[in-house]
């Protein structure tokens, strides 16, 4: 008797949990929790950025805190964002 691949698909939730956000005049910052990694995200209206960290690489989850609120790395983060848009203007237009 054959059976179908679908006959052992096994359905996996795995929820990525909110820990935290962070607003700016021009971002959004989200602290994630999920596969044992914070995932810090920023979003403008038309770019996001991504940063995963392992959660043992990490140290505390308020080190994580502490770095979306600092300033240094938020003009990194704007930064980058100003480089991204330029490429995204250079191929569009």
């Amino acid at each position: 008797m054959a059976l179908s691949p679908t006959y052992f698909r096994v359905s996996l939730f795995i929820v990525m949990r909110v820990i935290n956000t962070a607003s700016f005049p021009d971002m959004q910052a989200t602290l994630f929790y999920w596969n044992d990694k914070y995932i810090v995200k920023f979003e403008t209206p038309q770019l996001e950025q991504t940063y995963k960290v392992k959660k043992i690489d990490a140290g505390s989850e308020e080190d994580i805190l502490s770095l979306i609120q600092n300033e240094d790395f938020l003009s990194k983060v704007r930064k980058q964002f100003q480089t991204m848009q330029t490429q995204w203007d250079e191929v569009i237009f």
